[in-house]
């Protein structure tokens, strides 16, 4: 898959998310992980996808203290069947 693509899925889903300001910000993401979790698990499995949280998560901590290796496309490429080579 192409990154275009992802980036275009990503900004569509932010859009999407920011319309109603109705629904608190915590409870967006709450509901958004919660369809992550049950999204990724019809390919993963449970375990698979919370592997793959774990991950984000670990990814997502090395970015914010200054890892310059930590990025999400690596996650992606260990994890998207479509990005294996």
């Amino acid at each position: 898959m192409s990154d275009d693509k992802l980036q275009n899925f990503y900004h569509s889903l932010e859009e999407y998310v920011e319309k109603d300001d109705d629904i608190s910000d915590v409870s967006k993401a709450i509901v958004l992980v919660r369809v992550a979790i049950e999204t990724g698990a019809r390919e993963m499995g449970l375990p698979g996808i919370c592997y793959l949280m774990s991950k984000l998560l670990t990814t997502t901590l090395g970015i914010i203290a200054g890892d310059e290796t930590a990025d999400y496309r690596t996650v992606l490429e260990e994890f998207d069947p479509e990005t294996k080579h």
